[in-house]
């Protein structure tokens, strides 16, 4: 028994499972047979049986991730199994949504556009389906397509003369970083009839994640020849 061994056996068995990281494996079997020889403690022994089987544990797993090395094959502990499960989830989930905007006729598609600048005219022809963006100077922004939704996307509000996107609106992260000051409600022939102000302007692109949730996107009821209800042809009404 080593003077190491000697001193650490008269410990308690707190303080002797404190010091198990400071003891080798030979150390370690040396303690459980000086324990045994000694005050023979059944808590001890359990401890450090405990302490031998988590070592031997680790040593396997470490072969074995060496051996994988080798032969290039990756392994996957448990964490990383739950991972993935997490991330399929998370995109059959959103695979579904795609499916169930696509049967409610919900889906966006990007209309390519010109920067041009905005300002409301009368008397636009509808369906009012299309959505633009703008900076403070009205301008649309050139990395930033125009959205067109279907009619099912749209829901109008009579009682309050609004018209509002219940799809979220999500913002390309590869575009130029910009802001968006005003969304824009265009008529069929592009011409916008209503706007929406950003109290607090959208930073977009450059990396950023930015969005608009559904249904916080509600545009006054355009005032043109055409019946505004056919901005929300297919939805829902709150009367």
């Amino acid at each position: 028994m080593t003077e190491k061994i000697a001193k650490l056996i008269k410990s308690t068995i707190d303080d002797i499972v404190a010091a198990f990281p400071t003891l080798d494996d030979a150390e370690l079997a040396a303690l459980r047979e000086a324990e045994i020889a000694a005050a023979n403690r059944t808590g001890m022994l359990k401890a450090i049986d405990v302490e031998q089987a988590a070592r031997a544990l680790l040593a396997r797993e470490q072969s074995i991730k060496e051996l994988a090395a080798e032969q290039g094959v990756t392994i996957f502990t448990a964490s990383d199994i739950d991972a993935l499960r997490v991330e399929y989830d998370e995109r059959f989930s959103a695979m579904e949504a795609k499916l169930r905007d696509a049967e409610a006729g919900t889906v966006a598609q990007a209309v390519p556009s010109t920067v041009r600048k905005l300002a409301i005219v009368g008397m636009a022809v509808g369906p009012f389906h299309r959505i633009a963006f703008t900076g403070s100077d009205d301008m649309t922004l050139a990395d930033l397509d125009d959205l067109e939704f279907q009619a099912g996307a749209f829901k109008l509000d009579h009682s309050r003369r609004t018209i509002s996107l219940e799809q979220p609106i999500v913002f390309p992260i590869g575009a130029k970083r910009s802001e968006v000051t005003k969304a824009w409600l265009l008529g069929a022939d592009g011409d916008p009839v209503s706007v929406v102000n950003f109290v607090n302007p959208i930073a977009i692109g450059g990396g950023t994640n930015a969005r608009i949730p559904a249904g916080h996107l509600a545009f006054h009821q355009p005032e043109t020849e055409t019946s505004a209800a056919a901005a929300a042809d297919g939805g829902d009404d709150d009367d």
